[in-house]
Parts: C-alpha cells; sequence; structure tokens
C-alpha cells in the first residue's frame, strides 16, 4: 500500500475514504500520530490514507481533482 495523503483526523480520512472507495479503489487508513500529539493538538491525530501501487495515480488525481488535496 502506498500512501496518497495525510488527512488531519480521522473524520478527514473518512471522507476521502468514503469517496475513493466510490470510484471502486482499495482504500485503508493507518494513525499517524501517538499519545502525545493527540494531547498537544486536543485529540487531533493525522491519517495516513493508503491505496494499492497500481491505483495510486488515479487516487490522487482524484483527489487533487475534487480539492481535497
Amino acid at each position: 500500500m502506498v500512501e496518497v495523503g495525510r488527512a488531519h483526523d480521522r473524520f478527514e480520512a473518512s471522507i476521502w475514504m468514503r469517496q475513493l472507495e466510490e470510484q471502486g479503489i482499495d482504500v485503508t487508513a493507518e494513525k499517524r500520530g501517538g499519545w502525545l500529539r493527540a494531547m498537544l493538538y486536543l485529540g487531533r491525530v493525522p491519517y495516513a490514507v493508503n491505496v494499492r501501487s497500481k491505483d495510486h495515480e488515479i487516487a490522487l488525481a482524484y483527489l487533487k481533482k475534487h480539492r481535497f488535496l
């Protein structure tokens, strides 16, 4: 899996994931911060949105076209 973008929090990542899944792209999300970052930023922990390497260009183009990135 290759990272397409990094969302600010889980809510934003879920929106990106739903949009990409509607396009037929398999998507996963990984937490990219620990408890210290959560404390400092009031619970906002960034999430990496990952897709398969073959779908990376399509997913990146879609997210840029629709101004998610």
